[in-house]
């Protein structure tokens, strides 16, 4: 069975590219493919780094992926999960170093202020869903990744989180990051802030290329006009 067929595409640094389309379109699969978390053996095609061929190593090195699902212990504040995840992947790093690039990911995120303020969970009240989020985030962040990829960081928020959300990854973006993001339905506010999108639909890529006039004109064309 093939789910993926005839996709192709960039994203460049300082960019955000979002995968859009209808549940079941592929755009999760897509993303997994270009963080490398299938089986090359079962994949045909090229992921370019660079204009390097990807390989395991590389995409390690490179590439954050942060997960639809949040897995936050809720016992922890947010600096504490920040620092819990800094001794996990940045134990070759000195303390002050560690905590120097915790502050800049809590920056980042606009998590500062609740720094202090538990993960939380249906008993303990915490962070909003939108702070857990962005804490989410934060945690990728800490590798120093150029590359972010993250598969519907907007799923189960309200407009006004979701948009505040993608307002952090633009600013993450303007730093130099290439994000590639899945996105459901963005409203006009959240798709205002990309710069490209690529529309799937039943694994097939209908649509790549920038947001704005462009867009609306190819779809004018096929007598979909906006």
């Amino acid at each position: 069975m093939t789910i993926l067929s005839g996709v192709s595409g960039h994203c460049q640094p300082g960019q955000i590219l979002a995968l859009m389309g209808p549940s079941g379109s592929g755009k999760t699969t897509l993303l997994d493919l270009l963080g490398d978390r299938i089986g090359s053996r079962r994949t045909q095609g090229s992921v370019l780094i660079g204009q390097h061929e990807r390989d395991a190593i590389s995409s390690r090195k490179v590439i954050s992926y942060v997960a639809q699902e949040d897995s936050l212990l809720t016992c922890f504040t947010a600096r504490e999960t920040l620092r819990y995840a800094s001794q996990l992947s940045l134990a070759s790093m000195s303390k002050a170093s560690g905590e120097e690039r915790i502050n800049v990911a809590l920056e980042q995120m606009g998590l500062t202020g609740c720094a202090s303020t538990r993960v939380g969970d249906p008993l303990i009240k915490g962070l909003s869903g939108g702070q857990k989020r962005l804490l989410s985030i934060a945690v990728e962040l800490l590798q120093g990744s150029p590359i972010l990829l993250l598969d519907e960081p907007t799923s189960g928020l309200d407009a006004a989180a979701a948009l505040h959300v993608l307002q952090h990854l633009r600013h993450v973006a303007d730093k130099g990051h290439t994000v590639v993001t899945s996105i459901h339905q963005p409203g006009s506010s959240i798709y205002q802030l990309l710069d490209s999108i690529s529309i799937l639909t039943a694994g097939k890529q209908i649509y790549f290329g920038p947001t704005g006039a462009k867009a609306i004109a190819y779809f004018t064309n096929l007598g979909h006009s906006c």
